[in-house]
């Protein structure tokens, strides 16, 4: 969608007539918005990034384990500066 700014004046009032039976129709309505489905969605969303940590954390678990088995070469004196 093109920002409002870049549309032609043309445009605009044809939009604006379009859209004015249903401001007529709903003006002075109540407006009622269900939470339920934003609810499963944020649900949904929690229980996957709990299975993606759990999943990164046992490759993280699993790739040190695995270096543990590699033998480490440790400077035995500090390093000289």
């Amino acid at each position: 969608m093109a920002p409002i700014a870049q549309i032609a004046a043309v445009q605009k009032a044809r939009i604006l007539a379009e859209a004015l039976p249903f401001i007529r129709a709903f003006h002075a309505s109540t407006l009622i918005i269900r939470f339920g489905t934003l609810w499963y969605g944020v649900l949904v969303g929690l229980v996957a990034l709990g299975l993606v940590s759990r999943v990164l954390a046992r490759k993280r678990r699993m790739s040190v384990e695995a270096s543990d088995d590699l033998p480490i070469d440790l400077p035995t004196e500090p390093a000289s500066t």
